[in-house]
């Protein structure tokens, strides 16, 4: 267990706060002080050593490709000190599966009061991760798949249950071992643990998919020719088009559906197929209505890795490819 001293807010004796039940007591009124308490800033705390301790161990395990370890170490982090940008762009990039809330941690960050710079803003746009889809296929006759758990490296990132789902497995682009652990439903309403181990190179393969045959189960890896997601970085323009609106963000649609909406100036992660694609970029005001006249289609050829720039030429958007 991981302990820190803070002072009770009610009296100001002495608490042994344990960071990872995330509780502590009071040693003189016995007031009880949980992790809301702490979050909330009711609490000062000044460990600036536990808190550089726990970014360097998430930013480690982040290298190493343990996601869930680095989200466990740096939410730790922020219990101890939410005013720190390093802790949001790690929380940020243990967040890329939903873009929304990657924006989020990044917009915390950037509003943050300090900074250790042990994983910066420059750090945060450097680092790869590629998403790798696992496939879990429906079967309507046995083996039939009632619930899966899925580690990568010795680490659960995920258990689902039944089939026909497919779960985005964000990795660094090396090899990885995968164990995936089926229990399934056999002839006579019998149950069976079917499980597989494999190896495979996140940097070539981006879908695995669970095959069922009539007594066992195996994985089908797909390569990057299945024209699956990829990861894209696109920054949007400082400003919005004078059209006599107060327009405050912008709202991005590929093949008529919204993906995101963000402010002026933002930068974003976004997965999209790879090639030629057409999107439109549109403005919208503080009540949520969007411009009549400044909704545009783009076009851009989506190469993965590469970072992206919305930029204003007169009075029409253009996308360019921009190192930012």
């Amino acid at each position: 267990m991981s302990f820190i001293a803070l002072k009770c807010p009610h009296c100001a004796g002495d608490i042994q706060f344990d960071i990872d039940r995330q509780i502590g007591f009071c040693n003189y009124c016995g007031s009880k002080i949980i992790r809301d308490d702490v979050l909330t800033a009711n609490i000062n705390i000044n460990n600036d050593t536990a808190v550089k301790s726990s970014i360097e161990l998430a930013k480690e395990a982040l290298f190493k490709g343990n996601i869930a370890k680095s989200r466990e170490y740096i939410e730790k982090a922020r219990l101890l000190d939410n005013s720190v940008s390093d802790v949001y762009y790690i929380m940020a990039i243990c967040s890329r599966a939903n873009p929304e809330k990657e924006k989020e941690f990044v917009d915390q960050a950037g509003a943050c009061s300090r900074s250790f710079n042990i994983f910066s803003f420059n750090d945060y746009k450097a680092f790869k991760l590629v998403r790798v889809n696992f496939v879990i296929p429906n079967r309507t006759s046995p083996p039939m798949i009632l619930e899966t758990t899925v580690k990568i490296d010795g680490i659960e990132v995920a258990a689902v249950k039944g089939g026909n789902t497919t779960i985005p497995l964000l990795v660094t682009p090396e090899n990885h071992t995968i164990r995936v652990d089926c229990n399934c439903m056999l002839l006579g309403g019998l149950s069976n643990i079917f499980s597989i181990i494999d190896d495979f190179d996140a940097g070539e393969v981006n879908s695995l998919r669970i095959s069922t045959g009539t007594g066992d189960l195996t994985l089908v890896k797909g390569g990057k020719d299945n024209n699956l997601d990829i990861q894209i970085m696109l920054k949007l323009p400082n400003k919005t088009l004078e059209t006599g609106g107060n327009f405050v963000r912008y709202e991005l649609s590929f093949k008529g559906k919204l993906v995101i909406k963000a402010k002026k100036g933002d930068y974003l992660t976004i997965w999209l197929r790879p090639g030629k694609q057409d999107f439109t970029i549109t403005q919208v005001d503080k009540k949520g209505l969007r411009s009549s006249t400044v909704c545009q289609t783009l076009t851009a050829d989506m190469i993965e890795g590469n970072q992206y720039e919305i930029v204003l030429e007169g009075q029409k958007f253009a996308i360019k490819a921009k190192d930012f």
